[in-house]
């Protein structure tokens, strides 16, 4: 479906448990997708350059996001990931230099939850996401990357829910 520029809408079926790398990309009018349960991970690109508007609801199955899988799209809002295990980042070259991306890179979404199942959030996760005002984490943190709220400007702080025991 990469770049089909009349794509509207989609349905991920619950049989389907990945969506590879670049299966929307550039689709920019698709916006709306539907998540059912069974979908575990999402690849690098996914719904980049899409036209997603509102609340992202992904299943609570989801438990891994590639780099860029949503960046580009206008309007996220609320991302709720709460049994995700890894938001990966990847390395994009720019000449000589050397330049890591998150999954939500550019996003523009508004507020994230994250659940107690992390074990990595790559490096600038959640870069550039201007209008990101609220991130809460339901974990002691066990290792952050570099920059993973690099220039979300609307964002001043974050909650944690950790428990204790």
């Amino acid at each position: 479906f990469r770049e089909c520029t009349s794509l509207e809408q989609v349905e991920i079926p619950p049989s389907l448990t990945e969506l590879s790398s670049r299966v929307f990309f550039g689709c920019s009018s698709l916006s709306g997708v539907t998540f059912n349960e069974g979908l575990e991970r999402i690849g690098s690109n996914a719904l980049r350059n899409c036209n997603i508007s509102g609340d992202i609801n992904l299943p609570s199955t989801i438990k891994y996001i590639n780099c860029r899988a949503f960046e580009g799209n206008p309007y996220i809002g609320h991302v709720d990931l709460p049994n995700i295990e890894e938001l990966d980042s990847c390395n994009i070259s720019a000449g000589s230099l050397y330049n890591y991306v998150g999954p939500f890179y550019k996003a523009n979404l508004t507020s994230v939850h994250i659940g107690p199942n992390i074990q990595t959030i790559g490096v600038k996760a959640f870069a550039n996401c201007l209008l990101l005002t609220e991130v809460t984490l339901d974990f002691g943190i066990p290792y952050i990357q570099t920059e993973m709220f690099e220039n979300c400007s609307s964002l001043s702080g974050t909650r944690s829910t950790a428990l204790t025991g």
